[in-house]
């Protein structure tokens, strides 16, 4: 009840009386005329101060709120407001951290097309000046104090090796294999070499090169096979016919020519060392290859032969 009567206006309230059709309460403080009369009194005066303070309760709250409601909408404006000047700004940082990275990807673009055109363009030096060096080294290597250093030095090694294999051949004919074995790898490597930069690596499909690997595999990878046995002693026989018949000369002075007598002439030497005095795995294998009926090693001669002659011509012709 006193919630409903205090939030109605101050002209629409009921006043409080003590009993129905009795007078208004006086503020006088002189004493009833009887008990009941004063308690009424009292009563009266109660249930006013109790208004009045309800009064000013609502007055306050009123107050209180009614300063709410104003503020509201300056709140309201000012969070607008604000809202509009952030989005602002965080729009503003955005195309200002976009233009940066523009600027960033296009300083790192130019950044690395720059650095491969220098790169590119020191590459090209050096290569020109590799050119260069080479062509002068060229130029010095043929000329003839070159050669003729050359061909001193050669001769001098090639006379060495001469009487190396006569000692080593006199003195142990069953090891001399060991001396070919070495004298080769050095031959091929030399030969690989010079037809590669010559551009010329398919003379290394010749059949002297194929008879000295063919030789090199018997003595150390299949020793006891009498079928490579036969096929490195006729391989023997057909360098020594290449020798006369392709007319190779030995010109001790020149790498060249004696290079191409030393991938002849060793092998057959090596294989008469050997069946001359053999030791260990290599006598098995010379025996077994010698057991068959000679038909039969010249045909394992020739299918080795064949075999040869149906890589050369596949890949030369």
């Amino acid at each position: 009840g006193l919630d409903f009567r205090w939030r109605r206006p101050w002209s629409q309230r009921p006043k409080v009386s003590s009993t129905e059709g009795s007078e208004p309460p006086s503020r006088d403080r002189s004493p009833p005329s009887s008990p009941e009369r004063q308690k009424c009194v009292e009563r009266s005066f109660e249930d006013e101060d109790q208004q009045m303070y309800l009064d000013q309760e609502y007055e306050s709250e009123y107050s209180e709120h009614s300063e709410n409601e104003a503020a509201a909408p300056l709140f309201s404006r000012r969070s607008r407001r604000t809202r509009l000047q952030l989005t602002h700004r965080v729009e503003t940082l955005v195309q200002d951290l976009r233009e940066r990275q523009e600027v960033f990807r296009r300083r790192q673009k130019d950044l690395t097309k720059a650095s491969y055109q220098r790169l590119r363009s020191e590459f090209l030096r050096q290569e020109e000046q590799l050119v260069q060096r080479s062509r002068r080294m060229v130029a010095t290597l043929q000329s003839g104090r070159s050669r003729a250093w050359r061909h001193k030095w050669v001769f001098a090694v090639v006379q060495a090796d001469f009487v190396v294999s006569a000692f080593w051949l006199g003195a142990s004919p069953e090891t001399f294999y060991f001396y070919y074995s070495a004298q080769m790898l050095l031959v091929l490597s030399c030969k690989v070499f010079d037809y590669r930069v010559n551009l010329q690596h398919y003379f290394l499909l010749d059949f002297c090169f194929f008879a000295n690997l063919c030789v090199l595999a018997w003595l150390w990878l299949m020793p006891t096979s009498g079928f490579c046995f036969n096929a490195a002693d006729a391989f023997g026989g057909l360098l020594s016919i290449s020798i006369v018949l392709f007319r190779n000369s030995c010109v001790p002075h020149d790498p060249q020519r004696i290079s191409n007598a030393y991938v002849h002439y060793p092998a057959v030497i090596v294989m008469l060392s050997v069946k001359l005095r053999c030791e260990g795995d290599l006598c098995v294998g010379i025996q077994n290859g010698l057991s068959p009926s000679w038909y039969r090693r010249l045909g394992e001669a020739w299918a080795m032969y064949l075999m040869w002659a149906v890589v050369y011509v596949s890949v030369i012709f």
